[in-house]
């Protein structure tokens, strides 16, 4: 399994326009693929091309957190592989309504090793463990009446710096600089057009 990238858009737009992060993830195998295409819920757009991205396929999982599965991509993408950005997308992560039927979804789904710890700031917490490319976390959602969702991290090097930018720019600050189980400072904004966001700073050494 290999994460594609990122892609912005409006999810089903004939039913809900709303600003969000999308998540890609190369599958090993149709098997996968057919795992997501039968969960609850099914299909929310098929036989779609996405920028670069062909046989795009984008599913719902059981607790709603959308997320897009792409059968193949553009060969310009590889070579886009090769040179680093300077503020990579480096964390993702799944605030569920459902945590148990969320990890059981997911391990089903695809070759994830999950690792519980507990967090000061997000209580119970659960580390994705990907191998190659980006990992991510999972928690029980801390919004009341709030769906599952996705939320992506960019690597910034001034947290403090880089959120002050974010509102000057346009951007809404939804939770300002934290610091997080003594390995970084997080904050969260919502760009112009209403898509939520985290900044990412780990401490020296991490």
């Amino acid at each position: 399994m290999k994460c594609l990238g990122q892609h912005r858009g409006n999810l089903d737009s004939k039913r809900i326009q709303v600003s969000y992060w999308g998540r890609r993830q190369q599958l090993k195998s149709a098997a996968s693929f057919n795992s997501a295409r039968i969960s609850r819920n099914g299909f929310l757009q098929t036989s779609c091309d996405l920028y670069l991205f062909s046989d795009l396929s984008a599913v719902r999982h059981p607790k709603e957190a959308k997320f897009g599965l792409p059968l193949s991509a553009h060969k310009y993408h590889n070579r886009q592989n090769k040179t680093t950005m300077s503020n990579p997308f480096v964390h993702v992560e799944l605030s569920t309504t459902d945590v148990s039927k969320a990890k059981k979804f997911y391990g089903k789904l695809f070759d994830w090793k999950m690792k519980d710890i507990e967090s000061s700031a997000a209580g119970n917490y659960t580390l994705i463990e990907v191998g190659k490319g980006t990992g991510g976390g999972l928690m029980k959602n801390p919004i009341e009446g709030c769906p599952s969702f996705w939320l992506s991290y960019v690597l910034v090097k001034d947290i403090d710096a880089s959120t002050k930018k974010a509102k000057k720019l346009g951007a809404s600050v939804m939770k300002d600089v934290t610091e997080v189980m003594g390995m970084g400072w997080l904050s969260i904004i919502k760009d112009p057009t209403g898509a939520a966001l985290g900044l990412w700073e780990p401490k020296k050494g991490r």
